[in-house]
């Protein structure tokens, strides 16, 4: 607190603090009459006073109603309450005064009015003369610092004073004394900011003491450096802290060195020194994964080529490789010694060639060795000096063996060897019997022309072949056995007859004669429909320039040969109840069936058991074709065949080039075949066949049948076959058929 006398002179009359200054001034007040409670009258108070003089305290508290002393700061926002005190002066002898006004202007430059409510009362008297106050305290102004308000380091307030009057004598003397001072408070600023708090200063809060102290924000929260492993912390005078704790760096890895980098976070040094395993060749590293130890096959080289050195959890370990001493021959037997390398010993007795004319050894060295075992095979000597003999050791025993020379292992020639060991051969008689090799009983071997012919003669004896009989038509449960075949005259002959062995080169062969040309097959088929007719053309072979000497043609084209359908290259015949069952082929047909025992009576490859027709190897001769015409609109559709036009020139027996010739028979025993009149006995005749004017042959080689698996060797077999006319004018078709039976021979000539 500060308390500043005023004397009427206007002198300072009070010390000053450092803190604070004061003004003051004045004048010698007259009588006044008090205001107030009660009338001032023009008088002097007291009695004999001189001059005019106020003493005036001024006074700043803090919130709680303590005075401010001039040692002592206020905050930067601190809420302050001035207050004055007016006394008459205690310099000299004053006169009393009274009434005026009491400025405060607070340090934001704001002039209060603090005058009390009933005005100054009349100080410094006497009773008796209506001044017996002895002093009077103003109204308070509060004010909250403000930083702008302070200068040079303080707010200042001034407090001013001018009194009504002054009763100094008789007629009170106006507007003194009058009174100034001013008083100033070192401010005290809170503290900077920091990294660790915001500070600032809070009108609102109090310590109980003062109103509007310094107050702060926690922010060490900024001290957070994002690296996991430092502690973080604020520290007042510096400010933001980061102290590595390499303890939150460890990676669970004995052998890392785990520091904290402030910057870069957790490190994890690999420290390979820590994971030595004491095996001088592992390499030793330390990884994420912790201690590695990789061994070092090469720190092993012990220097013997054939030992597999390896680094093991134990050292170096060299283990003999007997693999890689090989030497490439079977006779030895490799191994590896851990201190001499490989080592190749020898094993006589795998050398053995079960030839006791040789001498077996292992030696690879030897020049003469096999270059795949290493043996060493020397021959034995049996040389006789004799130019007519092969010398030779026989191998089981080591016997030498002397063996004629010419000896060409031939039993169908004689050999011959002169004195300068020249040999000769000649023939045996042709039929000299020889070794029987095939084993087929119906062949009988013999030399002709120094070699055994196994096929020399056919030997029926030992292998009877029966004779084939067609044996239609018979009623059975299927139809076909009972057709009739309505022109079998038209199939003139046939070669062979019976039954024979197959000899190489056979063939089965049928000669055909009518009044008009053989039916070859179906070259176009039409079908008719409402919808109109569709016509389908087939192959069919035809006839040479010069049919009237005859025509050859290998391997035929014989048109359709289907069996079933519109398409079908058949014969009009039926069975009744069966209209698509009896028709037979119409181009020339051979039917095979395996009677090779036990099956000698089979039928189970002919026609009338559903069997697949061969057409021929070979035609000769004449013939034409037969278009086919299936007329659909007609419930049953009606089947019409019609033959081609006979050639303009009947060839009779004329049958071309490559034909065979037409086989005889007698004139009366047509069955009897022959060659002259004296074959047919008394008075007969052997004629050919009857010639009507258009002849014809069909052949089958059996050789190509065995050729292309339709014959096997060693079986026998009933063939079947038919031919058509050429004028198909009988119901059901005009055809002859009739059969043979055949062997199949398994041996072979062996003879060129």
């Amino acid at each position: 607190m500060r308390r500043l006398k005023l004397s009427r002179l206007g002198g300072l009359k009070n010390g000053r603090a450092a803190s604070g200054r004061a003004v003051a001034s004045g004048t010698l007040a007259t009588l006044l009459a008090l205001a107030g409670a009660g009338t001032a009258w023009a008088h002097q108070d007291p009695p004999a006073c001189s001059a005019t003089g106020v003493a005036i305290t001024f006074e700043v508290l803090r919130n709680d109603g303590s005075p401010i002393d001039l040692s002592e700061s206020v905050t930067e926002c601190e809420l302050l309450t001035y207050r004055a005190m007016l006394a008459k002066s205690t310099e000299g002898n004053p006169c009393a005064f009274e009434g005026g006004t009491i400025t405060i202007t607070t340090p934001d430059g704001v002039a209060h009015d603090v005058t009390p409510s009933g005005g100054v009362p009349c100080v410094g008297g006497t009773v008796a003369g209506g001044c017996g106050a002895m002093s009077a305290t103003s109204n308070t102004a509060t004010y909250s610092v403000r930083p702008q308000d302070v200068a040079s380091g303080e707010v200042t307030a001034q407090v001013d004073y001018m009194a009504a009057f002054s009763h100094t004598r008789a007629i009170e003397e106006p507007d003194v004394p009058r009174a100034h001072t001013e008083l100033g408070n070192t401010v005290e600023f809170c503290p900077a900011d920091t990294q660790c708090t915001d500070n600032f200063c809070d009108p609102a809060k109090s310590n109980g003491v003062q109103l509007g102290v310094c107050s702060s924000t926690d922010t060490s929260g900024r001290c957070d450096d994002g690296v996991a492993c430092t502690t973080d912390t604020c520290d007042a005078v510096n400010g933001c802290q980061h102290s590595p704790n390499n303890g939150a760096c460890d990676d669970g890895v004995a052998c890392t060195t785990d520091t904290c980098d402030v910057v870069n976070g957790c490190q994890h040094s690999p420290n390979n020194g820590a994971c030595d395993d004491g095996v001088a060749c592992t390499t030793d590293t330390c990884t994420a994964q912790g201690c590695q130890h990789s061994p070092n096959n090469g720190a092993c080289d012990d220097g013997v080529a054939c030992t597999t050195d390896t680094c093991t959890a134990q050292g170096c370990q060299h283990s003999p490789n007997n693999g890689a001493c090989d030497d490439g021959f079977s006779c030895t037997t490799d191994t590896c010694d851990a201190v001499n390398g490989c080592q190749h010993g020898r094993n006589d007795a795998t050398c053995s060639d079960s030839n006791a004319c040789t001498d077996d050894g292992c030696d690879p060295s030897n020049t003469l060795h096999d270059p795949t075992t290493g043996c060493v095979y020397t021959t034995r000597t049996c040389s006789d000096s004799d130019p007519c003999t092969n010398d030779s050791c026989d191998p089981a025993t080591g016997n030498c063996m002397h063996a004629a020379k010419c000896n060409d292992n031939n039993e169908c020639t004689n050999d011959f060897c002169d004195a300068a060991g020249t040999c000769a051969h000649t023939n045996v008689a042709d039929g000299s019997p020889c070794t029987d090799t095939d084993g087929d009983a119906c062949t009988t071997p013999a030399c002709q022309a120094g070699c055994c012919n196994q096929r020399a003669s056919v030997n029926t004896t030992s292998c009877p072949i029966t004779n084939c009989s067609i044996m239609y038509p018979f009623s059975s449960s299927d139809p076909r056995t009972n057709v009739t075949f309505n022109e079998s005259e038209v199939l003139r002959t046939f070669t062979p007859m019976g039954g024979v062995p197959a000899t190489p080169g056979l063939t089965i062969k049928l000669w055909y004669n009518d009044e008009h040309a053989m039916v070859l097959g179906v070259s176009k088929v039409s079908v008719k429909t409402s919808s109109g007719t569709t016509t389908t053309n087939y192959p069919l072979s035809s006839l040479c320039a010069t049919p009237g000497t005859g025509c050859a043609q290998p391997n035929p084209q014989v048109g359709t040969t289907a069996l079933n359908g519109d398409q079908s290259g058949t014969d009009t015949n039926a069975c009744t109840g069966f209209p698509d069952l009896c028709d037979r082929p119409i181009f020339p047909s051979l039917f095979v069936t395996d009677i090779t025992d036990p099956n000698q009576t089979s039928k189970a490859g002919d026609w009338q058991s559903g069997g697949t027709p061969i057409p021929p190897s070979a035609v000769f001769g004449s013939w034409k074709s037969v278009t086919k015409l299936i007329d659909k609109t007609r419930n049953p559709p009606a089947v019409t065949l019609t033959t081609a036009a006979d050639p303009g020139t009947k060839n009779h027996w004329n049958l071309g080039p490559g034909s065979d010739p037409v086989p005889k028979h007698c004139s009366v025993s047509l069955g009897t075949a022959c060659k002259v009149n004296a074959d047919c006995g008394g008075t007969q005749t052997c004629v050919q066949p009857a010639d009507e004017g258009y002849g014809a042959e069909a052949r089958w080689s059996v050789d190509d049948l065995v050729g292309n698996g339709t014959l096997i060797a060693g079986h026998s077999y009933r063939l079947e076959f038919m031919v058509h006319d050429g004028d198909q004018n009988k119901t059901g078709g005009d055809v002859g058929e009739n059969c043979v039976n055949i062997r199949i021979l398994t041996g072979s000539s062996s003879c060129p």
